[in-house]
Parts: C-alpha cells; sequence; structure tokens
C-alpha cells in the first residue's frame, strides 16, 4: 500500500469518528434499526429481557466504542447517556459493568449475520452503472486477527507456533469477499491459523455457494490455482488473478491479442491437491487456456 493511500485511509477514518463524535444519535442506528436487529435476534434464538442495554442498545454502544479513539467503555457509557439525554430520557448509570456484561451476551453469530444482511442490502440499492458490464465484481482477500489470551480461545484458534506456550495470543485467520462497487462486506469465513484446511484458499472455498453466476472475482496471487479456477468456471463464476509467483509464464508462447493482452495455456498439476477428491481431480481438465 502506497503512503498516498496510507494517508488518504487514515483521513477518512479520522473525517467519520469527526462525523459520529458529533451526531445526535448513535452510529449506524439509521441502518441497524431496533427491527433489524431484533428480527436476527429471533432467528437465532436469543431472548432477552427489556432494559436500558437491550441487544440493540448494546450493538449501537459497542460500535461507537471501536470508533472512538480511545475504545474505552467510559466514553461509550458517556455516549448512551447523552443520546438518552437528546431525546428527552432519564439518564443511565455511568457504570460500565452493565454494558460490558451486555456486550458478553451479544452472540457472536449475530455479527455475522449483521454483516451479510447490511452488506446485500447495500448492493441490491446499488445502481446498475456501478457494476462491470452488468456484472458484479466481488474481491477476496484474508488477514489475520489476535485476540484476548484466554484459554477458550486458545483452543479455538491456536497461536502461531513460533511463539511459546504462555507468551503469545490467539490468532484467527479471516477471509472476506466484498462488493466492488459499493464496498460492503458480503460474506466472511473465519478459522484457526493453522492446521489443515485452514489456509485462505479453504476458507474461500466455504463461500463458493454464495456467489452468483456472472461474478467476477478479484483475489490476489494466493488464490491463483489450476484446481480453483476451474471449478470457479463450472460455477459461472469468471475470475481476474495475479500470478502466481511459482508459475512462470512466458509471452514468447501462445496467442497474442493485443498489447498488454494474451492468451496463455496451463497444464494440469501432476499431483492431485489434498483437499480434493478423486472424482473431483480426475474430472478436471488436462489443460486451461486463459486470458
Amino acid at each position: 500500500m502506497s503512503y498516498r493511500t496510507r494517508n488518504w485511509i487514515a483521513d477518512q477514518i479520522k473525517m467519520f469518528r469527526e462525523c459520529s463524535r458529533n451526531a445526535p444519535a448513535l452510529p449506524f442506528s439509521d441502518l441497524l434499526s431496533a427491527a433489524v436487529v431484533r428480527e436476527i435476534m429471533g432467528e437465532l434464538g436469543v431472548s432477552f429481557r427489556e432494559r436500558i442495554y437491550t441487544p440493540m442498545v448494546s450493538l449501537w454502544v459497542f460500535l461507537s466504542q471501536v470508533l472512538s479513539e480511545d475504545h474505552s467503555c467510559r466514553e461509550a457509557v458517556s455516549r448512551l447517556i447523552a443520546f438518552r439525554l437528546c431525546r428527552g430520557r432519564s439518564p443511565c448509570s455511568a457504570d460500565t459493568n452493565p454494558y460490558c456484561q451486555a456486550r458478553k451476551r451479544l452472540p457472536e453469530k449475530l455479527f455475522q449475520v449483521l454483516v451479510r444482511r447490511t452488506g446485500h442490502q447495500a448492493c441490491k440499492q446499488l445502481s446498475r452503472k456501478w457494476l462491470f458490464h452488468n456484472r458484479h465484481v466481488k474481491v477476496v482477500d484474508g488477514t489475520t486477527v489476535s485476540m484476548p489470551d484466554t484459554r477458550k480461545n486458545q483452543k479455538e484458534y491456536p497461536q502461531s507456533r513460533e511463539q511459546q506456550p504462555g507468551v503469545g495470543f490467539p490468532i484467527a485467520r479471516l477471509v472476506v469477499v466484498f462488493s466492488l462497487a459499493c464496498g460492503t462486506a458480503l460474506e466472511m469465513a473465519i478459522g484457526p491459523f493453522k492446521g489443515k484446511r485452514t489456509g485462505e484458499n479453504s476458507l474461500f472455498r466455504r463461500l463458493w455457494d454464495k456467489l452468483d453466476p456472472r461474478d467476477i472475482v478479484l483475489g490476489d496471487r494466493h488464490f491463483c490455482s489450476y484446481a480453483d479456477v476451474f471449478l470457479l468456471g463450472q460455477l459461472g463464476v469468471d475470475v481476474v488473478l495475479r500470478n502466481h509467483q511459482r508459475r512462470a509464464v512466458d509471452f514468447r508462447c501462445g496467442r497474442r491479442l493485443g498489447k498488454d493482452d494474451h492468451l496463455v495455456t496451463w497444464t494440469k498439476p501432476r499431483m492431485r491437491p489434498q483437499w480434493m477428491d478423486q472424482v473431483t481431480w480426475l474430472s478436471l481438465p488436462e489443460v486451461l487456456t486463459l486470458r
């Protein structure tokens, strides 16, 4: 990422935080309405009592905490107090413990469902002129995140082998698919940082059934594999990927279509990937012609 791009992103975050700080409502309260959150909680089978820190309020306050500069619970609760006073309601207690307990009660699945639902909702409202030849371009990328060093987190998301036990943090791997046209996250897969079938490619394959025919997947060279390119094509999905660094391309061979435009031929690998069954492996063609 270039220095200029980093500065632009930092300026955007700073501007958004400033607008959020001066807004009369809690962050995203117009998009994440109480009705939407209540509906999802019902789908997840989660019941709750009517109190100050309902799941809706807890979620809104949590978002304001994430967007604040110091990320403190005290400031988040203070924002809720100001919000209630602006609405003509009595202020709640400044004690942060009730908020922290309410935040813990929010199910992890709630955040995943909200990301998907709001992301797809934004895409439905998108003008067709933002599409690429009337086709959706969906970007896939992966990253890792560290989390609090608890026994439960260590069991679910073990730390890196390079870290000694007791001095590292649990690490999770994330793969996200988002819309290039409107920038919203559409799908997400999460898994351990290490172990079998925990790489970015494996996590991305979990999301293939969420792709639509005529989608165009845009990704880096990590997703550029012979089997994945063919199987995605079988789903009616085209891909635009950087060539993997281990795969040499000789532009003296193949067919030249124009400037920076070439057809090349890939040969099927000799070894079957461990994640693929024999039947699927035999269905792969011996060569692929790619542009």
